[in-house]
């Protein structure tokens, strides 16, 4: 009897004393498996966000690759690759209907080339948070990027009428380049900001489970002092689930695409993660230990690196702490490449210590100089374009206005070029502009400018002239250049061309002016001498002469 109570005692006791353990262990298996679902569902938008950008950029491609070659395979890649936001799209929609429709949301989002195993993963943290001030800015920028996605499709079938119509001209496919590359330039903005928000609300969930595993992990603390053996081995194994923890942790930091290092207060190394050997060539165990400068810093920013330390030192704040910017970094080899860097500041005790998350943004640059030089260069002859040449011009007039040297502008156009492209093909006539704009780059000066205006058009710069008659004599050796026969791919072809002159400020002092004029003049020319022979020195000055007056 006795030892009946005494057991029944033990057993009240030991459950009186376990159970708030009981129940502190099933709250945080709870929050650890809201903190998997939860980041399981972020890595889905994630990799969701990845492929809706990826397809974007890949269907902007095709549809520019398919107005210059009219080919179907290239518009059916484009119509596969446009396929995947507007996969999203439709699941967006259907997510935010009062009652959702699960079911399409489903269908969408495996369009959308999301793996099945995510999609519920993504539909549940869609519907779990989607009137969360967060989330819902996220779901405005998604928004915002769709009506551009609907504008990028109407882009393409407009492009896909006209050339099925046989009804693309070169200035309409020029506009409806203009503006998908114009739609592409608008939604880059849009993708990393959604990106950005996308790691905020990582960033906020993963601080309300730390606080609470922080909270929970403080309280068994405390009850741990009167904790009987069978609580002593509890920590313990807490202790080897918090070390597997950080096992899985670095695994992760090694897996991750940004290199992680670490340094302390001096500057030294601590921790160098797999893609820091990758990316710099320096293994773990060479690099842990030496100064980060002398690693990874190019020599000329050595000294702005450790004047930065310093000034962190004395004044607690730094101009690149918590700040993403875009630095070079240094390779074992000496090969400087550019990078993407983020530094948080750790306090240990009385001392600091600093983490930096690097990327590699080599081809993220690469593809921004693509984009550019399709804004800015003529996708045939690679001469600056219309765009690229007003600026320059306009940079000209300015430069010609400090010196009192004047500017001249030709207008150049090529007789007879549609008959090349009606006989021999609009490709021979690709490769005949090609060799005119070569030709016409070597009658220049370095200090000059060709552009290609569009069709048989092209537009000259002549800078800081201290003599008019260079502008004839330049002019004349231009014409001579494209009198002679043109070899395309074994055709020959003779062409003649007409120019038209125009001098900065005295035609006009208005840059604008320019172009007209010069245009003017060189029709006037076309029309006095209608043969296909080259212009001569005085038909050259009359032009210039028309333009004057």
């Amino acid at each position: 009897m006795g030892g009946a109570y005494k057991i029944h005692s033990v057993n009240r006791q030991l459950l009186q004393t376990t159970w708030p353990f009981i129940f502190i262990v099933i709250f945080m298996l709870g929050m650890i498996a809201i903190s998997l679902s939860l980041q399981s569902a972020l890595r889905a938008y994630v990799a969701d966000e990845s492929q809706w950008s990826r397809a974007q950029k890949e269907a902007v491609f095709f549809l520019n690759a398919y107005a210059w070659s009219q080919s179907e395979a290239d518009y059916q890649q484009y119509l596969q690759a446009i396929a995947v936001p507007l996969g999203d799209r439709k699941a967006r929609i259907a997510l935010e209907q009062p009652e959702p429709d699960i079911e399409s949301a489903r269908q969408g989002f495996i369009e959308g080339r999301n793996h099945p195993d995510d999609v519920q993963n993504l539909i549940r943290l869609f519907l779990w948070f989607k009137n969360t001030s967060i989330m819902q800015e996220v779901i405005s920028i998604w928004t915002e990027g769709d009506a551009h996605i609907a504008r990028l499709v109407s882009l393409g079938q407009q492009v896909h009428g006209r050339i099925l119509e046989n009804n693309l001209s070169e200035a309409d496919r020029s506009n409806l380049l203009n503006e998908i590359n114009t739609v592409n330039l608008q939604l880059s903005p849009l993708e990393d900001a959604f990106s950005s928000t996308l790691g905020e609300i990582s960033r906020q969930a993963n601080l309300l489970i730390n606080l609470n595993v922080a909270l929970i992990t403080l309280l068994m603390l405390g009850m741990g002092i009167a904790l009987s053996r069978s609580m002593i081995k509890h920590r313990v194994e807490t202790t080897l689930d918090l070390r597997r923890n950080k096992s899985r942790f670095k695994a992760m930091i090694d897996a991750a695409m940004d290199a992680v290092v670490e340094i302390d207060a001096a500057g030294t190394i601590t921790h160098w993660s797999k893609q820091a050997e990758f990316m710099f060539g320096w293994r773990s165990e060479e690099a842990i230990g030496k100064p980060l400068h002398t690693l990874i810093i190019p020599p000329d920013q050595r000294e702005a690196h450790l004047q930065g330390m310093q000034r962190y030192q004395s004044t607690g704040t730094g101009p690149v702490i918590n700040t993403r910017i875009e630095v070079k970094a240094l390779r074992r080899d000496g090969s400087e490449f550019p990078v993407e860097l983020t530094v948080s500041s750790i306090k240990l005790q009385n001392a600091s210590a600093f983490c930096a998350f690097i990327r590699d943004i080599t081809e993220q640059k690469r593809s921004a100089d693509q984009l550019k030089n399709l804004a800015h260069y003529d996708a045939i002859t690679g001469l600056p374009n219309r765009v690229l040449f007003q600026d320059r011009l306009k940079q000209e007039t300015k430069q010609s206005r400090r010196t009192g040297l004047p500017t001249a502008v030709m207008f150049l156009d090529i007789d007879h070029f549609k008959d090349i492209n009606d006989t021999l093909g609009h490709d021979q006539g690709d490769v005949l502009l090609r060799q005119a704009a070569e030709r016409l780059s070597a009658c220049l000066r370095d200090t000059d400018t060709v552009a290609r205006f569009g069709g048989d058009e092209f537009v000259v710069t002549l800078s800081q002239l201290h003599d008019l008659e260079s502008v004839d004599q330049i002019a004349d050796r231009m014409l001579e250049t494209m009198a002679a026969p043109f070899y395309l791919n074994g055709e020959v072809a003779y062409v003649s061309a007409s120019i038209g002159i125009a001098i900065f400020p005295i035609d006009t002092d208005l840059y604008e002016e320019l172009i007209k004029n010069a245009d003017q003049a060189m029709y006037l020319v076309k029309n006095q001498d209608a043969t296909i022979t080259p212009i001569s020195p005085a038909p050259c000055r009359k032009q210039h002469w028309l333009a004057d007056n």
